[in-house]
């Protein structure tokens, strides 16, 4: 089963650009960009509480929302809105008490006052796919770009020569390695560690899950620290069957509510539940017994964009 060590396979060679630095920018710059922090706007649900915290991005037509819910009872710590409908990969650091949001080819960094915003402008034109936080730093992945923020002297860090994009679609954080998934054309799935103190990048696994509908929803650890995948449909998967078999049955789901479009999934470390977080109807908790558990996320008439659960 992969865990938190992993047998060390041989080194991808990388290209590397440089990103710029840091931009200051006031709410001026973010139309109207008003901060909520803790209380202003309610805990998700009354009765309901989590061990998970959870980021979330969502936009209607003219408005735009970050937010980052406090477990246990999923109380908002930081809330960011504005006018516009920016909405993409989201990501909380507790440690640094900030809330990035990666859209427009930017990354915005808000903290809990209403004048701390700031803008990295990314050093590539494509969509950020996913985003995590490992102390100071910032890594967010598109199709084709590993991408390390913020700093003047911080690179984007190519993992493909110039043929084209790899098609990364989900990244998760272990300690200072970033365990990525990809999928390049019709070759299945490949697994990479990339280690955030040398830039080292391996190779630990390649040509799994020849469908890559097992792999799409996000990559999470289990309370056990088994890496694991989920689908697009709410199934979870220890990604180890799927590399050893080629397959892989899954251990839960799909979810009962019939979902297509998973966002991110994780687990909740107290009840050991897994959790989905569907663009369009919101966190699910899944239940291996019984029905899911349904709670609403977007605000009314907005969708979701992008979702972390920390």
């Amino acid at each position: 089963m992969l865990t938190h060590t992993t047998a060390l396979l041989p080194l991808l060679a990388g290209c590397h650009v440089f990103a710029d630095g840091e931009i200051p920018l006031t709410c001026d710059d973010l139309a109207d960009c008003g901060t909520e922090t803790s209380g202003d706007s309610g805990a998700l649900q009354d009765d309901f509480s989590l061990s998970a915290g959870l980021a979330l991005s969502m936009t209607d037509a003219e408005q735009w929302l970050a937010i980052a819910y406090d477990p246990p009872a999923l109380d908002p710590q930081l809330q960011k809105g504005g006018y516009g409908s920016i909405t993409g990969a989201i990501a909380w650091s507790a440690d640094r008490n900030r809330l990035f949001l990666a859209a427009d080819g930017a990354l915005f960094a808000f903290g809990s006052d209403k004048s701390d915003i700031s803008k990295f402008e990314l050093p590539v034109f494509e969509d950020v796919r996913d985003m995590v936080t490992i102390d100071q730093s910032v890594f967010m992945i598109t199709d084709s770009w590993l991408i390390k923020q913020p700093s003047p002297t911080e690179e984007a860090l190519v993992l493909n020569d110039s043929d084209g994009g790899l098609g990364f679609v989900s990244m998760v954080a272990d300690g200072l390695s970033l365990y990525i998934v990809a999928v390049k054309d019709d070759a299945g799935a490949s697994l990479y560690r990339y280690d955030t103190e040398t830039d080292d990048i391996e190779l630990l696994a390649d040509g799994f899950d020849s469908s890559t509908e097992k792999i799409e929803g996000d990559l999470f650890f289990d309370e056990a620290g088994a890496l694991m995948s989920c689908s697009a449909a709410g199934e979870i998967y220890i990604l180890d069957d799927l590399i050893e078999s080629g397959q892989g049955t899954p251990i839960v789901g799909p979810s009962t509510l019939a979902i297509s479009d998973a966002l991110t999934c994780g687990i909740d470390p107290e009840s050991a539940r897994f959790l989905v977080i569907s663009a369009s109807q919101g966190l699910i908790v899944l239940s291996p017994d019984e029905d899911d558990v349904l709670i609403e996320l977007a605000a009314e008439g907005h969708t979701l964009g992008g979702a972390q659960i920390y």
